[in-house]
């Protein structure tokens, strides 16, 4: 145990990680910035001797205090702990500082470790790269002109030694779906993930399964995703069973679910829980003037002089 706490010692401090940052660094001046960040020795010792979560929070305190070079060691040392936070900061630092492979590689790690934004991050590279290998349209001379490019790049790089980025592109792609990591995201509770799923299976008209995503996005407080699943209740042509994903978003404050409350009570002929809910709707910031004043499914409340004067009382609120 002794030796191995020697070892990751001498490592931290003399640098011989071979992932590390592209920084510049002043010995003085990080002395001088040390103090400033909020780390006891009696922390370094726990993550040292294994404490993946502390080798974080010593990180972050790093962090805090600008000290870039050790808030990247302790977070690789917690990742190498297999601290699943600590691959995805480290992942975004390595992203930070240009250097896009190692990134992916903490990124992939923090997924494996069940950090869905890290999955989530994943998922957006692979959806980058498909993007930029997407065929563009050329004449035959251009199409030409580029293979003897490439054939000339080939022999340069060969005769370098130089290894090729698009290699372990290529490689990764063989085995990352966009889907896959998308749908990882979402189990290790990434809101943005599950919403991006209700949107991918909306857009198909899978509407069961986009309903299932929102409401997990909704259940992980993420209030659009409220809103969403009452949308798409109200496509599968069960408006009623919406108003309970319309209340949930209305009462974390979305303006928009306000709305639809305020619509479907108006429809109904229930101008004073409309009315209600078109107050609440203002409140929270929804202010498409032109919308309110010409939606049809408004017209009961329209007659209502609250409406108007709901309206003008915003309207004429200080900005």
């Amino acid at each position: 145990m002794f030796k191995l706490v020697f070892i990751i010692l001498f490592c931290l401090f003399a640098g011989c990680s071979k992932v590390s940052l592209q920084v510049s660094e002043e010995r003085p001046a990080e002395a001088a910035k040390v103090a400033k960040a909020k780390v006891t020795p009696q922390q370094q010792k726990q993550c040292l001797n294994g404490d993946g979560e502390i080798c974080y929070r010593v990180a972050v305190s790093y962090q805090k205090a600008a000290e870039v070079i050790m808030a990247f060691k302790f977070f690789e040392i917690g990742c190498n702990l297999d601290h699943a936070d600590s691959c995805f900061e480290a992942g975004k630092l390595k992203e930070v500082y240009k250097s896009p492979l190692e990134s992916e590689l903490f990124l992939r790690k923090g997924c494996r470790f069940k950090n869905g934004d890290a999955c989530l991050r994943i998922s957006e590279l692979i959806e980058e790269r498909k993007a930029q290998a997407a065929p563009v349209e050329m004449s035959e001379t251009e199409q030409e002109k580029e293979v003897e490019e490439e054939k000339k790049k080939e022999v340069e790089e060969s005769a370098s030694g130089k290894v090729e980025q698009r290699e372990f592109v290529e490689f990764e792609d063989q085995s990352g779906d966009v889907l896959l990591y998308l749908t990882h995201a979402c189990d290790y509770k990434s809101r943005e993930g599950c919403m991006r799923l209700g949107f991918y299976y909306d857009e198909r008209k899978e509407l069961e399964k986009a309903f299932v995503f929102f409401l997990r996005a909704c259940r992980l407080d993420q209030v659009s995703g409220c809103y969403n699943a009452g949308v798409i209740k109200s496509k599968m042509g069960q408006e009623a069973f919406g108003l309970e994903y319309f209340i949930l978003g209305c009462d974390k404050k979305n303006a928009e679910s306000c709305y639809s409350l305020a619509v479907f009570y108006s429809k109904k002929e229930q101008l004073e829980k409309g009315l209600f809910f078109l107050e609440r709707a203002l409140n929270y910031g929804y202010k498409d003037w032109e919308k309110l004043e010409g939606d049809g499914d408004l017209s009961n409340l329209r007659v209502s002089p609250k409406f108007q004067e709901l309206i003008n009382s915003v309207k004429s609120r200080p900005q």
